[in-house]
């Protein structure tokens, strides 16, 4: 299975059979493991809001880091555009 991340398909990065078993159509595996998930987080007394700022980072952090990250993968698109013979 390939996987889309930043506008860049990947092999490098597969999907846990785990997950794949959870249903037999995408959509369905999203809702099941939002499902499970969200039962952890009830479980556990961890709100949303807790669980982005203590796991992921306030808004501003995911900004920076996603900013960060196309900068990164712009350079290196940009690097091997130079490598490449004409």
């Amino acid at each position: 299975m390939r996987v889309h991340f930043y506008d860049e398909w990947t092999k490098h990065i597969t999907t846990p059979q785990w997950y794949i078993d959870l249903d037999n159509t995408p959509e369905g595996r999203q809702r099941a493991y939002r499902a499970l998930f969200r039962k952890y987080l009830e479980q556990t007394t961890v709100s949303w809001t807790q669980f982005l700022s203590h796991f992921i980072g306030d808004a501003l952090w995911v900004r920076k880091m996603e900013t960060s990250l196309k900068e990164q993968l712009c350079a290196r698109v940009l690097a091997s555009a130079r490598a490449s013979p004409a």
